[in-house]
Parts: structure tokens; sequence; C-alpha cells
């Protein structure tokens, strides 16, 4: 995973990744997009045992 998505998985779910039982998954340019100057990283915040989320998982702690 990127530290970028590692740092602010913390900030948003209130534990470390590694102490969570949630998964993260990331979204980024393509090379072809990074030479366009796209810069933009999506970090994404997932639940196994909920695949139909329908809350936000921020301050969860799970």
């Amino acid at each position: 995973m990127d530290a970028a998505c590692d740092a602010v998985f913390a900030e948003y779910i209130g534990i470390a990744y590694d102490d969570s039982r949630l998964e993260m998954d990331e979204w980024t340019v393509d090379e072809a997009g990074w030479r366009d100057g796209g810069r933009t990283l999506v970090c994404l915040v997932l639940d196994p045992a909920e695949p139909l989320l329908d809350h936000a998982l921020q301050s969860s702690r799970r």
C-alpha cells in the first residue's frame, strides 16, 4: 500500500491499518496520466464484512 494511504487511514478510521479488520485499496493515474501531469491518489477503505456498505467508516475504529 502507498504510505500516504496508510497515514490517512489511521486519521480517518482511528486506528492503524495493521490493527484494523478493514481493507484498503488505492487508485491512481496510470503511467500515461502521470506523464500528462496527473497526480491524484484515491485511497479506498472497504469492510469485507459489509460488501454493500451504506455508511461512512470514519472514526469507526474497526
